[in-house]
């Protein structure tokens, strides 16, 4: 038979338990409301971030298409910052028809390309052979590199770093000086890097110095944007516009990553 002290020492501990119990669930509850208002806090600082972001690609669409051409934006230079709804944005353009059309090379161009990136000389050959071979059958290397096999032209840039004997220094020379996204090979030398202009030396067009007086019609732009907020929240995208001179449809968007 259990004494009064022992039933009232039971009695006690039991009270303790039931207040651990309740508090370790109000600290449940406390913990699970902070995680929601963290996820919902996350979600608005994205939503704010892809605002801000889309808001750049307009303006830069905006500003390279202006009926006052002496206002408009050039096709190269150095990137616009700028602010949206709190968040800054660094806008950068890039001429695609300015890149060495990578689908379109002639073999002794896809040569030169390599030559003047700086490739190893013993390995130029088979560097040619490859992205001649990669650009008609698509990308051959293992699975654990992520490549998948497709048939037709090549689809991004970064397929190059498949390609054998291609180093990180080399894809790193090469890669702002190509693309994959111009529907015909022309190109155009204004607004093209030295390394684009040397590949592409003879193909007839003539320098001139970049400026906010080139007819965008039939031109496809990168707009890059990277917006940062207040809270450390960042957010980068890449958006390829082509304007087509239509004043009814003066602009199509073909990609966004």
């Amino acid at each position: 038979m259990r004494s009064a002290r022992g039933e009232g020492g039971y009695a006690t501990l039991a009270a303790l338990a039931a207040a651990a119990i309740f508090g370790t669930l109000a600290l449940e509850a406390v913990s699970s409301g902070r995680s929601a208002a963290a996820s919902a806090h996350a979600e608005q600082s994205r939503a704010r971030l892809v605002a801000a972001t889309d808001a750049g690609v307009a303006l830069a669409i905006e500003r390279l298409n202006l009926p006052d051409r002496s206002q408009r934006w050039p096709l190269t230079g150095p990137p616009h910052a700028l602010t949206f709804d709190g968040v800054d944005l660094v806008v950068a353009v890039e001429d695609e028809n300015g890149k060495v059309p990578l689908n379109f090379l002639i073999p002794p161009r896809v040569r030169r390309l390599f030559e003047l990136g700086g490739a190893d000389p013993r390995d130029i050959d088979d560097l040619t052979q490859a992205v001649l071979a990669m650009r008609t059958q698509g990308p051959t290397a293992s699975a654990a590199a992520g490549a998948v096999r497709r048939l037709g032209p090549l689809a991004t840039v970064d397929e190059l770093a498949l390609l054998p004997h291609m180093t990180p220094a080399l894809f790193a020379a090469i890669a702002p000086a190509v693309t994959v996204t111009a529907a015909t090979p022309a190109f155009d030398a204004r607004t093209a890097s030295p390394l684009a202009s040397a590949v592409m030396s003879d193909a007839g067009q003539p320098a001139a110095s970049p400026g906010g007086d080139i007819d965008l019609a039939g031109h496809a732009v990168t707009v890059r944007v990277e917006a940062r907020d207040r809270l450390g929240g960042a957010l980068r995208r890449a958006t390829v516009v082509e304007f087509t001179g239509a004043a009814n449809r003066p602009f199509v968007v073909r990609a966004v990553d």
